[in-house]
């Protein structure tokens, strides 16, 4: 009995030290403390312009991840400042912080923690996937590279839900700086990215977007409810096409609800130059400032199903097209745009083109006809109740001198019991070029 109480006892003590030990091995080539935040050192990473440190770096997120239980999430992973040559990384949890010691200095090429990518096309950081999303993911403190190898890679993707990118720079990308993608029914948005900073390289080889915002495919919608905010992106062009923001959408429904509030996007693009394009839903676009010093100027181009909500709001913007000028285009007519500004340089004369109001309009405009024009329904972009006041406003202006005939133009309504309509007077279409009819109908609507 005695013997039997002094192993005892030698056990006891043995359990007691090895649960206080200061290392032990996870993930094979990592040496951690349980719970407490890892460094990409104690997995061996080394700043390193020669020397691949992916394994490395992906043993420390595989050494979180494999920490991950039901009651605790991953502890945080720390990159050490300095320049880490790699290949891609991928981050399959939820609850992950990755951050190092700041994005750089005097053209992100002093201090800070540089992770700067070789010989890939694949996405420098992946975090989820479509199939398989994750959530609660903060990016922070570090930047990013393609610069490091002879195939431009693409940016960061993300499948994630209420995940944060916060003082990430992000370079030197092919595609896309940031892409956020997956489905809202399934997963993904409700994510921000804040005082980020993009820059779309001249030596891009494929049209590239700082941001790419990418549905999946079928009917399941999504992402939803992305916010950039306070954010710098640049963009240089030796190819056309390139851009800030693609709406990508490959199934039936459409992403919904981003936010773009508060950044800066500039360019200096000789070549035609995008700044937002693509099929989107609830986009705001708020207090931003669009730039392009080159002689491209930029392409807005909206194209939206109608649907119950308006596609995109714009209010508070400042657009300094360049000499190139701005083009608008809105395919369904229904965006709203309010309280716009031009900057330097922007004279265009199209930039209105379909332009709409505050109050929830919609507008057609409908440029050389030469024959009768077809009944277009105007629809309310549902800003305000369905039923109410409207108004009406025609303009018809005489382009080129006909031989004979007139022109008017009938606006139609019903206000819940009988349908209505106002007429203009008549444009003679032999009357001087430049002759203009005008109307304003004030009305009630049952409907939008």
């Amino acid at each position: 009995m005695q013997a039997t109480a002094k192993m005892m006892g030698r056990l006891f003590v043995i359990v007691i030290l090895s649960m206080l030990g200061a290392t032990h091995s996870i993930a094979a080539q990592c040496t951690v403390t349980p719970r407490v935040p890892i460094s990409a050192a104690d997995c061996g990473a080394t700043p390193s312009q020669s020397v691949d440190q992916t394994l490395a770096l992906q043993a420390a997120v595989d050494a979180s991840c494999s920490q991950a239980t039901g009651n605790d999430g991953p502890p945080p992973i720390y990159i050490p400042p300095g320049r880490y040559l790699f290949v891609n990384l991928s981050i399959r949890c939820s609850g992950l912080l990755l951050y190092g010691a700041g994005s750089g200095g005097s053209r992100g090429g002093l201090g800070g923690t540089q992770l700067c990518s070789s010989n890939s096309s694949r996405p420098m950081l992946t975090v989820g996937t479509p199939a398989a999303p994750v959530a609660r993911v903060t990016l922070q403190d570090f930047a990013l590279s393609g610069f490091c190898g002879a195939f431009p890679p693409g940016g960061i993707t993300m499948a994630c839900l209420y995940c944060h990118v916060n003082r990430v720079s992000i370079t030197g990308f092919n595609n896309f700086g940031m892409e956020f993608t997956g489905a809202a029914s399934a997963c993904c948005g409700f994510d921000d990215v804040n005082q980020a900073e993009v820059q779309v390289a001249s030596t891009t080889t494929v049209p590239t977007y700082a941001f790419r915002v990418t549905g999946m495919e079928g009917t399941a919608g999504g992402p939803d409810g992305v916010s950039v905010l306070n954010s710098n992106v640049n963009a240089g062009c030796r190819r056309a096409g390139n851009g800030f923001i693609n709406f990508l959408n490959p199934g039936r429904e459409l992403t919904a609800s981003s936010g773009w509030i508060g950044n800066r996007f500039e360019a200096d693009c000789d070549s035609s130059f995008n700044a937002i394009t693509g099929t989107m839903q609830l986009a705001r676009f708020v207090s931003n400032r669009w730039e392009n010093t080159g002689s491209g100027g930029m392409a807005i181009n909206l194209a939206n199903a109608v649907t119950i909500d308006p596609p995109a709001l714009f209010t508070g913007n400042v657009w300094a097209c360049g000499p190139g000028n701005c083009s608008y285009t809105d395919a369904t007519g229904r965006s709203v745009r309010w309280q716009e500004f031009f900057g330097p340089s922007t004279t265009s004369s199209v930039f209105f083109t379909s332009p709409t109001a505050g109050g929830g309009a919609s507008a057609v405009t409908l440029k050389d006809q030469t024959g009768p024009i077809s009944k277009t329904t105007i629809v309310n972009s549902r800003l305000i109740p369905g039923a109410g006041l409207y108004r009406a406003t025609v303009s018809l202006i005489l382009t080129k001198a006909g031989k004979a005939g007139t022109i008017s133009a009938t606006v139609g309504w019903n206000n819940g019991t009988l349908a209505q309509s106002g007429t203009t007077s008549t444009l003679s279409t032999t009357a001087p070029v430049g002759t203009e009819v005008d109307a304003t109908f004030l009305f009630f609507s049952a409907a939008s």
